[in-house]
């Protein structure tokens, strides 16, 4: 999911703060079951996904098998 509004509409959708977003997205947090139930209901985040390496960079274009 592409939030136009970045790290504050998903601080605001997640009911956290900015800080705590960008530490959850540079993996220096793992989120636990209240922020991992809202990622998974509001932006299809699973836990299995925090296991594994990214297969690409922010502003990469994502793999075409994996778009779909």
């Amino acid at each position: 999911m592409t939030l136009p509004g970045g790290i504050a509409e998903a601080a605001e959708a997640l009911e956290i703060s900015e800080e705590w977003v960008q530490r959850i997205v540079d993996g220096d947090l793992v989120p636990g079951l209240r922020i991992g139930g809202r990622l998974s209901t509001l932006m299809d985040v699973r836990a299995a996904m925090f296991q594994r390496a990214a297969c690409c960079g922010w502003f990469d274009r994502v793999p075409e098998a994996l778009a779909a």
